[in-house]
């Protein structure tokens, strides 16, 4: 049995939810940014909370890379904002 049986890589190597192109990174940043609580994310999301569990769970054991992919999004962002 996997240990995450929720999260796969993508093509380009990033956790994402099985069957989906949400990465673990979204799930994390709904939860720690916006306070939401995993059901609500897994509503939001329409997503199984079990899905939400399992993504936070592989985020706990893999912080740094997640926090990394994070980092690159608010960098990506912030470039793109301020070009206006």
């Amino acid at each position: 049995m996997d240990k995450h049986p929720y999260i796969v890589r993508d093509d380009r190597g990033v956790p994402v939810v099985n069957g989906t192109t949400i990465p673990v990174s979204h799930i994390v940043e709904y939860v720690d940014r916006l306070s939401y609580q995993p059901e609500k994310v897994a509503e939001v999301l329409s997503l199984k909370a079990e899905q939400v569990y399992d993504a936070l769970s592989f985020y706990q054991e893999n912080r740094e890379e997640i926090d990394g992919q994070m980092e690159d999004n608010d960098l990506y962002y912030w470039y793109q904002w301020s070009r206006f």
